[in-house]
């Protein structure tokens, strides 16, 4: 078969459950490289994939137009060009290394039109145009009505011209490294913003002892949650988790943030019941919080983590470039 209306390209969902006719069932996110429409379709294949989530994958369907559950036949030799970040298991994140950006590459100024991927969403404007880029990293981000996005989450830009020369080995593992570092940046963010969500759900908790045993780190909070309905998500949060402490008054019947009080910052620590937990504050809030709130003072929470995280990536991307260093010849 050689007609590429019938060639499509797409991000792997996952195996469904049940066969039939010796056919596997799968799920994957559908695109025709030139073309803007896209589609989550579930698709029928006589060979079992065994793909890895988000990967792309390439294939073939026998009667055109693609949709939910044609038959498709797998091009297994096609070479993709994207670097898949499957370390991200819940997520769909790919990266794409050393392109050119034109004019008309970027019809709005939140859309790039990539050459093969179509439309990508760049809200925070991290493409521009005549510029060369070392790599952009994208998400595949799900819609409701079972078609899908392409957002651009990070990128670098080539700081001077590509040299004609090879990169030297040495180089290769420092750009590679560095493309990680952003990647890890992004997952970080989207970790920090899925966080603070969970403590939405989990709403307010109120400030009712405060746990002087040890002195030296000054007196720990202990916070109660003032709804029980959410509890098991509450104890998946407060395992060491680094917050952020909002103290909030009701004004209405509604909660609203406490504008007299910055936020406060701590790590969670569990307790022996499943709906309080034990704040370890930070060293710039400790022997001050007490002369600042009270109990019954109510507070919600948000992550704090992606600072923290980032700080010692940073470190740690630091030392690794010294240690390569220290193993290549000058």
């Amino acid at each position: 078969m050689t007609d590429k209306e019938n060639f499509y390209s797409g991000f792997f969902l996952g195996r469904l459950p049940g066969s039939f006719d010796s056919r596997f069932l799968i799920k994957v996110a559908c695109f025709q490289p030139g073309k803007e429409e896209r589609n989550v379709f579930e698709l029928t294949t006589d060979t079992k994939r065994e793909e890895d989530y988000g990967e792309m994958v390439h294939f073939w369907v026998d009667k055109g137009p693609l949709q939910n559950k044609s038959f498709v036949r797998f091009e297994e030799n096609y070479e993709t060009f994207f670097i898949h970040e499957n370390k991200m298991f819940d997520r769909i994140v790919h990266t794409d290394k050393d392109f050119y950006v034109g004019v008309n590459d970027l019809p709005d100024s939140d859309i790039y039109i990539h050459p093969d991927l179509g439309k990508m969403i760049d809200t925070r404007s991290i493409v521009t145009p005549g510029k060369k880029y070392n790599f952009i990293t994208f998400e595949v981000k799900q819609n409701e009505n079972n078609s899908f996005d392409i957002e651009i989450v990070g990128g670098e830009v080539q700081g001077k011209e590509k040299n004609s020369e090879e990169p030297s080995a040495k180089e290769k593992i420092i750009q590679k490294m560095e493309q990680v570092h952003e990647v890890m940046k992004v997952e970080y963010e989207y970790n920090k913003n899925e966080e603070t969500a969970n403590w939405d759900v989990i709403g307010h908790l109120k400030l009712i002892k405060f746990y002087d045993k040890d002195l030296t780190s000054g007196l720990r909070p202990v916070l109660r949650l003032m709804d029980n309905r959410h509890v098991a998500l509450f104890k998946k949060q407060r395992e060491t988790m680094p917050i952020k402490m909002i103290k909030v008054i009701e004004v209405d019947g509604i909660w609203k943030d406490d504008v007299n009080f910055v936020p406060q910052e701590g790590t969670l620590l569990p307790t022996d019941h499943d709906e309080k937990t034990v704040v370890l504050l930070g060293n710039d809030y400790r022997h001050k919080f007490e002369r600042l709130f009270k109990r019954e003072d109510v507070f919600r929470l948000e992550s704090n983590n992606t600072l923290t995280h980032l700080k010692f990536w940073q470190k740690t991307a630091c030392h690794s470039k010294l240690e390569l260093f220290a193993h290549f010849p000058k």
